[in-house]
C-alpha cells in the first residue's frame, strides 16, 4: 500500500503545473520573482484549512522548481558543476511525514522521555523504562537545530511535539508560543525557503521562529574582522559553504571578547550559531556528489572534510556531529549507501567511533521515488556508551509507515559487530555467523581481479561477433603472441551484458591486430592488465537489477570494465570459484555489502572465501563443469527441443545442490535457502 502523500503528490503535481502556467501568463512580463510570489501565495490559499496544510504548501514549493531541477540534473550529467545558488533547486526534496516523525520521536521524543515527560510516541523504538526521567534538564533550555531547514518540514512536527511537552508540564497556550521560538533554529542558503518556513511556522504556532538564511557578508561590512583570517574568509563565503562552514574556535572567542551584541551586523550571532552545541539536530541534508559542487566549495570540502567528501550529505553529517552536545541526539534522513560502500567508509568510522546508533531504518527502493536514491533514516547519540541500537529493514512493497510504527522485524544490534565487515559496513540484518565468515579470508586471496580495457572509441574497434568477417576472428588464443601467430584480427570481447551464469554473453569482438593494439596503447585506458589477456578466467556483469549475481567461465578473450574478470591464483580453482560466485551465498554477501544495482569490483574482492574440503571440491567441480557445458551448448544454439527441458531441470538441480554445499561450508543453514527460482536459470532454450 502506498503512503497517502504519494497519491496527494500526483494530484498536487497537476495543480502545481496549472498554477505555474497561470502565474506565468499573468505575471511573466514582470519577471520570475513576481511569478513566484503569485504562485506561492495562491498555493497557500489552496491549502488553507487542510489538515496537512504545512506539508502541502511545501509540496507546492518543491514543484515550483521542478523544471529548474530537471535542467540542473542534465547539467550534472554533462559533468558541469553546480553553483552555490543552484544547490537548493537541485537538492531540495520534501521529507515524507512518517520519516520525519521517525527521526523526531526517536531523538527529541527520546530526549523528552529522558526528561520525565510521557508522550504518545508511536514511532519511538527501543525506549528503556530505566531511562525515563534520568535527565535533569529544563525543557525551555533544549536547543534544536535543523541545518538544512528548507520550508520547515522537520521543524514543524518537532515543534508540535515540543508544544505537547510544554502543555503536559502545565504551561499555558500563550506561554508556549514564546517558548517554542527559543527552542529552535533553522539554517538554509535558500532565502525563499527560509521565508516560507518562517511564515508557515508563525501561522501554525503564532511565534517568530529563527530560520536563518545563510548569505555571504559584504566585504565592506566586515572590515573590522580582517585580522581573524579564518572568520573573515568564512563570512565572505558563507553563502557558498552554508551550514558546513567552519569558524576557528580561538578566533571566535577573541571576537566575542572584542565586540558587543548589536554592533556587529549579525556577525556575533552567526559565529554563535556555528560554534554552539545543540541537544537535538534534525536534518534531511542535500544529496549532491561533491564532484558536482562548484570548485570553491569542493576545494573547501577536500581541505576540511576529506574523509567524507563523497557527497554533500556526508559532509553535513560530519559537520553536525561536531555541533551535537555530548548528551544529545541527531536524526538524519539520507541515502542508504552511506551504510555500505567504500566511499563512505570514513563517515561510518566517524559515527561508530564517536556515537551509538540508537535507531536505523533502511527503506526499500520503491518507497520514495521522488528522492531518486534509496533512503535510510537513523538517530545517533552524542556520546559512546556501547548500547544496542534498534534497526529495521523494510522489505520492498511494504507499507513503510506501518513498518516504522509496529511492523517488520526489529534487530537489536551492538555496533561492535561492524568491526569485522568490509569497510565497517552496517550489516545489521544478518547473523553473527554470517559476519564471522569474513575472518576466514577474502576472495581476493585466491582470485586476481582485474578491470579490463576501455577503447575510448567503441564504434571504431568493436563489432557484433556475428558481423566479423570469416577468418578474422580467433576465439582460441592463449596469449597475444598466439593470437598474432594465428593471424587474428578480431578477438572475443567480454563486455558484461545481461544477467547470465556459467557461460555466454559472447556478443562482441574487438579489433586487436598489431596496428589496432598500437593505437589502443595510446588511447582509452591504454591496455591495462595485458599479461592476463586470453587467459582462462571468471567474468561477470557489474550491473544487475535482479538482486542476484552470476558469473561465467571465459577463455581466449579480452575484457572491458563492464565485464571484469578474475584469474585464479592456483590452477584448478577456477571451477570452485565459479561455483561459489554463482551460489546463493555469494549473492547474499554481495547484497549485504552493497544492496544497490551496482556490484563493484571491490565488493567481489571482499567476499569471504572458505576453502571447501577435498570431497566438497570434487562435487563442486563436477556440478560446475556440467552447468558450463549446458550453458555453452545453449549459448551457441546447439540444443534440440527435446533436450532443452532436460537441460533446464538438470541445471536447476545442479544449482540447488551447489547452494546446499556452499550454505553448509559457510554455516548458513536456516539463514539461506538453496532453492533456485525458475526465472534465475539463465538459459535461452527452456
Amino acid at each position: 500500500m502506498r503512503q497517502p502523500y504519494f497519491c496527494f503528490t500526483m494530484t498536487l503535481r497537476k495543480k502545481a503545473k496549472t498554477l505555474y502556467q497561470t502565474a506565468s501568463e499573468k505575471l511573466g512580463h514582470k519577471g520570475e520573482e513576481a511569478v513566484y510570489r503569485y504562485y506561492i501565495g495562491e498555493a497557500i490559499k489552496e491549502c488553507e484549512g487542510r489538515e496537512d496544510a504545512f506539508f502541502s504548501v511545501s509540496h507546492y514549493f518543491q514543484a515550483y522548481n521542478k523544471d529548474k531541477r530537471a535542467a540542473l540534473n542534465k547539467k550534472k550529467m554533462s559533468h558541469a558543476r553546480i553553483s552555490a545558488e543552484e544547490i537548493p533547486a537541485v537538492t531540495q526534496l520534501f521529507t515524507p511525514p512518517h520519516l520525519a516523525e521517525y527521526i523526531i520521536q526517536n531523538s527529541l521524543g527520546r530526549y523528552l522521555y529522558e526528561c520525565g515527560i510521557s508522550l504518545d510516541l508511536p514511532y519511538a523504538d527501543g525506549l528503556r523504562p530505566e531511562d525515563f526521567g534520568k535527565r535533569k534538564k529544563d525543557i525551555r533550555e533544549i536547543r534544536i537545530l535543523d541545518p538544512a531547514a528548507g520550508t520547515g518540514n522537520l521543524i514543524y512536527p518537532a515543534a508540535r511535539l515540543m508544544k505537547k511537552a510544554y502543555l503536559k508540564l502545565g504551561y499555558g497556550e500563550g506561554e508556549v508560543k514564546g517558548l517554542l521560538a527559543t527552542n529552535f533554529i533553522g539554517l538554509d542558503i535558500d532565502g525563499r525557503a527560509s521565508e516560507l518556513a518562517k511564515f508557515l511556522l508563525k501561522r501554525e504556532f503564532g511565534a517568530d521562529f529563527d530560520i536563518v538564511t545563510l548569505k555571504s557578508f559584504e566585504p565592506s561590512s566586515i572590515e573590522n574582522y580582517k585580522k581573524w583570517k579564518g572568520v573573515y574568509e568564512g563570512l565572505l563565503l558563507l553563502g557558498e559553504r552554508g551550514t558546513v562552514s567552519i569558524f576557528p574556535q580561538k578566533e571566535v572567542e577573541e571576537i566575542q571578547k572584542s565586540f558587543s551584541d548589536g554592533a556587529d551586523g549579525g556577525v556575533l550571532k552567526t559565529l554563535s550559531i556555528f560554534n554552539s552545541k545543540y541537544d537535538i539536530i534534525l536534518m534531511n541534508p542535500p544529496y549532491l556528489a561533491s564532484s558536482d559542487c562548484g570548485k570553491g566549495l569542493l576545494g573547501f570540502i577536500k581541505k576540511h572534510f576529506a574523509d567524507y567528501k563523497a557527497d554533500l550529505f556526508a559532509v553535513f553529517i560530519a559537520r553536525c556531529l561536531g555541533m551535537l552536545d555530548k548528551g544529545g541526539y541527531m536524526g538524519v534522513v539520507c541515502p542508504f549507501n552511506w551504510m555500505f560502500t567504500r566511499q563512505f567508509g570514513g563517515l561510518r568510522r566517524l559515527i561508530l567511533s564517536s556515537s551509538d546508533i540508537m535507531n536505523l531504518a533502511m527503506l526499500p527502493a520503491d518507497d520514495y521515488k521522488e528522492a531518486v536514491v534509496y533512503l535510510s533514516c537513523f538517530v545517533v547519540s552524542g556520546k559512546k556508551e556501547g548500547v544496542k541500537g534498534s534497526y529495521i529493514k523494510i522489505e520492498k512493497g511494504a507499507d513503510s509507515n506501518q513498518a516504522l510504527i509496529n511492523g517488520g522485524k526489529r534487530y537489536m544490534v551492538d555496533a561492535s559487530r561492524y568491526q569485522n565487515t568490509p569497510y565497517n559496513g552496517i550489516m545489521f540484518w544478518v547473523s553473527q555467523r554470517f559476519i564471522d565468515n569474513y575472518r576466514s579470508g577474502r576472495l581476493a586471496d585466491v582470485l586476481e581481479i582485474r578491470q579490463g580495457l576501455a577503447t575510448g572509441n567503441n564504434k571504431k574497434y568493436l563489432k557484433k561477433i556475428n558481423e566479423v568477417p570469416a577468418g578474422e576472428l580467433v576465439a582460441d588464443a592463449v596469449s597475444i603472441e598466439d593470437f598474432d601467430n594465428k593471424g587474428g584480427v578480431y578477438a572475443p570481447y567480454n563486455k558484461g551484458g545481461q544477467y547470465r551464469k556459467w557461460f555466454g554473453n559472447i556478443e562482441y569482438a574487438i579489433r586487436f591486430d598489431k596496428h589496432a593494439r598500437e593505437e589502443l596503447s595510446k588511447s582509452g585506458n591504454r591496455l591495462p592488465s595485458r599479461a592476463y589477456y586470453f587467459k582462462p578466467c571468471v567474468t561477470w556483469t557489474l550491473v544487475s537489477s535482479k538482486g542476484h549475481f552470476g558469473a561465467r567461465l571465459s577463455s581466449g578473450s579480452l575484457f572491458d570494465v563492464g565485464g571484469s574478470c578474475g584469474f585464479p591464483k592456483k590452477e584448478g580453482d577456477i571451477y570452485v570459484i565459479l561455483g561459489f560466485l554463482c551460489s546463493v551465498v555469494a549473492t547474499a554477501y554481495l547484497n549485504a555489502q552493497n544492496p544497490t544495482i551496482n556490484c563493484q569490483v571491490g565488493d567481489i574482492k571482499n567476499l569471504p572465501y572458505i576453502e571447501p574440503s577435498d570431497g566438497q571440491r570434487a562435487r563442486i567441480e563436477r556440478l560446475v563443469k556440467e552447468n558450463v557445458e549446458i550453458a555453452r551448448a545453449d549459448w551457441f544454439g546447439e540444443v534440440s527441443a527435446e533436450s532443452a527441458k532436460e537441460n533446464f531441470l538438470k541445471m536447476k538441480r545442479n544449482e540447488e545442490e551447489l547452494n546446499e554445499i556452499f550454505i553448509k561450508i559457510y554455516g548458513l543453514e536456516g539463514e539461506l535457502s538453496p532453492d533456485v527460482p525458475d526465472r534465475l536459470i539463465t538459459l535461452k532454450y527452456k
